[in-house]
Protein backbone atom coordinates (compact mmCIF):
# COMPACT_ATOMS: atom_id res chain seq x y z
CA UNK A 1 0.00 0.00 0.00
CA UNK A 2 1.23 3.43 -0.72
CA UNK A 3 1.85 5.99 1.89
CA UNK A 4 -0.13 8.21 0.12
CA UNK A 5 -3.63 7.18 0.21
CA UNK A 6 -5.04 10.02 -1.79
CA UNK A 7 -3.75 10.95 -5.14
CA UNK A 8 -3.64 14.80 -6.02
CA UNK A 9 -6.03 14.75 -8.58
CA UNK A 10 -8.64 12.59 -5.87
CA UNK A 11 -7.79 16.01 -3.47
CA UNK A 12 -8.37 18.34 -5.91
CA UNK A 13 -11.87 17.04 -6.81
CA UNK A 14 -12.43 16.80 -3.07
CA UNK A 15 -11.34 20.13 -2.10
CA UNK A 16 -13.70 21.00 -5.08
CA UNK A 17 -16.93 18.93 -4.14
CA UNK A 18 -16.44 20.93 -0.80
CA UNK A 19 -16.54 24.25 -1.37
CA UNK A 20 -19.27 23.51 -3.99
CA UNK A 21 -21.37 22.10 -0.93
CA UNK A 22 -20.57 24.51 1.35
CA UNK A 23 -21.50 27.55 -0.86
CA UNK A 24 -25.06 25.69 -1.25
CA UNK A 25 -25.45 25.98 2.74
CA UNK A 26 -24.49 29.18 3.48
CA UNK A 27 -26.59 30.26 0.45
CA UNK A 28 -29.41 28.06 1.93
CA UNK A 29 -29.05 29.32 5.34
CA UNK A 30 -29.21 33.19 3.81
CA UNK A 31 -32.85 32.25 2.75
CA UNK A 32 -33.94 30.89 5.87
CA UNK A 33 -32.70 33.45 7.89
CA UNK A 34 -34.51 36.16 5.17
CA UNK A 35 -37.83 34.49 6.33
CA UNK A 36 -36.89 35.27 10.11
CA UNK A 37 -35.64 38.71 9.50
CA UNK A 38 -37.99 40.32 7.37
CA UNK A 39 -41.53 39.89 9.72
CA UNK A 40 -43.92 41.20 6.59
CA UNK A 41 -42.50 38.12 4.27
CA UNK A 42 -42.98 35.33 7.04
CA UNK A 43 -43.86 35.70 10.69
CA UNK A 44 -43.50 32.90 13.19
CA UNK A 45 -47.30 33.26 13.33
CA UNK A 46 -47.82 32.69 9.39
CA UNK A 47 -44.91 29.73 9.58
CA UNK A 48 -47.42 28.55 12.86
CA UNK A 49 -50.66 28.97 10.55
CA UNK A 50 -48.85 27.24 7.50
CA UNK A 51 -47.29 24.36 9.41
CA UNK A 52 -50.70 23.69 10.83
CA UNK A 53 -52.64 24.09 7.07
CA UNK A 54 -50.39 21.51 6.52
CA UNK A 55 -50.90 18.93 9.13
CA UNK A 56 -54.32 19.87 10.35
CA UNK A 57 -54.03 16.82 13.08
CA UNK A 58 -51.67 19.32 15.14
CA UNK A 59 -54.50 21.11 16.39
CA UNK A 60 -55.41 18.13 18.36
CA UNK A 61 -55.09 19.08 21.91
CA UNK A 62 -53.41 22.86 21.05
CA UNK A 63 -56.57 24.45 20.26
CA UNK A 64 -56.07 27.46 22.59
CA UNK A 65 -52.22 27.62 21.20
CA UNK A 66 -53.55 27.71 17.58
CA UNK A 67 -55.97 30.60 18.74
CA UNK A 68 -53.59 32.96 20.08
CA UNK A 69 -51.17 32.54 17.12
CA UNK A 70 -54.18 33.17 15.32
CA UNK A 71 -54.83 36.54 17.12
CA UNK A 72 -51.86 37.83 16.98
CA UNK A 73 -51.10 37.42 13.41
CA UNK A 74 -54.55 39.03 12.25
CA UNK A 75 -52.94 42.26 14.40
CA UNK A 76 -49.69 41.56 12.64
CA UNK A 77 -51.33 41.67 9.74
CA UNK A 78 -54.14 44.49 9.95
CA UNK A 79 -52.80 46.86 12.92
CA UNK A 80 -49.44 46.54 13.00
CA UNK A 81 -49.35 49.67 16.07
CA UNK A 82 -51.92 47.31 18.19
CA UNK A 83 -49.92 44.23 17.63
CA UNK A 84 -46.54 45.70 18.60
CA UNK A 85 -48.57 46.64 22.07
CA UNK A 86 -49.72 43.40 22.59
CA UNK A 87 -47.76 40.39 24.24
CA UNK A 88 -48.74 36.65 25.25
CA UNK A 89 -47.49 35.36 28.76
CA UNK A 90 -46.40 32.06 28.70
CA UNK A 91 -47.79 30.45 31.42
CA UNK A 92 -49.37 27.07 30.02
CA UNK A 93 -47.55 24.37 28.25
CA UNK A 94 -45.98 21.38 29.21
CA UNK A 95 -42.40 22.09 30.61
CA UNK A 96 -39.82 20.15 33.00
CA UNK A 97 -39.84 20.38 36.88
CA UNK A 98 -37.01 22.39 36.11
CA UNK A 99 -38.18 25.00 33.88
CA UNK A 100 -41.13 25.45 35.87
CA UNK A 101 -39.32 25.94 38.67
CA UNK A 102 -37.08 28.85 37.37
CA UNK A 103 -39.78 29.92 35.86
CA UNK A 104 -41.50 30.14 39.23
CA UNK A 105 -38.16 32.03 40.35
CA UNK A 106 -38.08 34.10 37.63
CA UNK A 107 -41.47 35.62 39.12
CA UNK A 108 -44.08 33.88 37.05
CA UNK A 109 -47.44 33.81 38.63
CA UNK A 110 -50.06 31.22 38.75
CA UNK A 111 -53.39 32.52 36.81
CA UNK A 112 -52.04 35.65 35.12
CA UNK A 113 -54.13 36.68 31.57
CA UNK A 114 -52.41 34.75 28.38
CA UNK A 115 -52.57 38.43 26.85
CA UNK A 116 -51.51 41.81 27.67
CA UNK A 117 -52.11 45.36 25.55
CA UNK A 118 -50.01 48.07 26.76
CA UNK A 119 -51.79 50.82 25.92
CA UNK A 120 -54.20 53.36 27.62
CA UNK A 121 -57.43 53.34 26.20
CA UNK A 122 -60.61 55.16 27.66
CA UNK A 123 -59.79 55.04 31.72
CA UNK A 124 -58.26 51.92 31.42
CA UNK A 125 -54.57 51.60 32.46
CA UNK A 126 -54.37 48.69 29.75
CA UNK A 127 -55.80 45.26 28.39
CA UNK A 128 -55.29 41.51 29.98
CA UNK A 129 -57.30 39.23 28.05
CA UNK A 130 -57.91 35.29 29.28
CA UNK A 131 -58.16 33.08 26.10
CA UNK A 132 -60.28 29.81 26.41
CA UNK A 133 -61.22 27.33 23.84
CA UNK A 134 -64.76 25.52 23.11
CA UNK A 135 -65.90 24.36 27.00
CA UNK A 136 -62.12 25.19 28.74
CA UNK A 137 -63.62 26.92 31.79
CA UNK A 138 -61.53 29.66 34.02
CA UNK A 139 -59.42 28.74 37.22
CA UNK A 140 -60.02 30.13 40.19
CA UNK A 141 -56.11 31.80 40.05
CA UNK A 142 -57.13 33.23 37.04
CA UNK A 143 -60.49 34.17 37.93
CA UNK A 144 -58.93 36.06 41.11
CA UNK A 145 -56.44 37.88 38.79
CA UNK A 146 -58.42 38.83 36.66
CA UNK A 147 -60.35 40.25 39.79
CA UNK A 148 -57.17 42.38 40.71
CA UNK A 149 -56.35 43.40 37.76
CA UNK A 150 -59.64 44.85 37.02
CA UNK A 151 -59.37 46.37 40.42
CA UNK A 152 -56.09 48.34 39.79
CA UNK A 153 -57.93 49.99 36.50
CA UNK A 154 -57.15 47.62 33.58
CA UNK A 155 -59.88 46.19 31.08
CA UNK A 156 -59.83 42.48 31.51
CA UNK A 157 -61.98 40.18 29.54
CA UNK A 158 -62.73 36.59 29.28
CA UNK A 159 -63.00 35.75 25.42
CA UNK A 160 -63.39 32.40 23.66
CA UNK A 161 -61.83 31.75 20.41
CA UNK A 162 -59.64 34.11 18.64
CA UNK A 163 -62.81 35.39 16.99
CA UNK A 164 -64.33 36.91 20.29
CA UNK A 165 -60.60 38.03 21.55
CA UNK A 166 -59.99 39.87 18.05
CA UNK A 167 -63.13 41.56 18.36
CA UNK A 168 -62.95 42.13 22.23
CA UNK A 169 -59.64 43.64 21.60
CA UNK A 170 -60.79 45.83 18.51
CA UNK A 171 -63.85 47.64 20.92
CA UNK A 172 -60.83 48.47 23.09
CA UNK A 173 -58.64 49.97 20.92
CA UNK A 174 -60.85 52.16 19.41
CA UNK A 175 -62.28 53.20 22.59
CA UNK A 176 -62.50 57.36 23.30
CA UNK A 177 -60.75 59.09 25.85
CA UNK A 178 -62.16 58.75 29.30
CA UNK A 179 -64.52 56.46 28.59
CA UNK A 180 -65.43 52.38 29.52
CA UNK A 181 -66.75 49.58 27.85
CA UNK A 182 -69.60 47.85 28.72
CA UNK A 183 -69.93 44.67 30.64
CA UNK A 184 -68.42 41.92 28.62
CA UNK A 185 -71.10 38.75 27.78
CA UNK A 186 -68.66 36.58 29.96
CA UNK A 187 -67.53 38.93 32.77
CA UNK A 188 -70.35 36.64 35.21
CA UNK A 189 -67.90 33.66 34.66
CA UNK A 190 -65.13 35.63 36.65
CA UNK A 191 -65.82 39.18 37.81
CA UNK A 192 -66.98 38.90 41.53
CA UNK A 193 -70.24 40.86 42.21
CA UNK A 194 -70.02 43.88 44.02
Amino acid sequence: MSKNLFSTSWLVSYEAKRQTSNRKKSMHKAVTLGDWENPQKRSAHRIALDILEKKPELIEGQQEHYAQVRIFYHFECHNPELYDLLHATPNGGMRTKATAGKMKAEGQKSGYPDMSLDAPKGSYHGMRLELKVAKNSITSAQKNMLNALSAQGYYCVLAYGHEEAIAAIEQYWGLPDRSVLPPHPNDHKWKVKQ
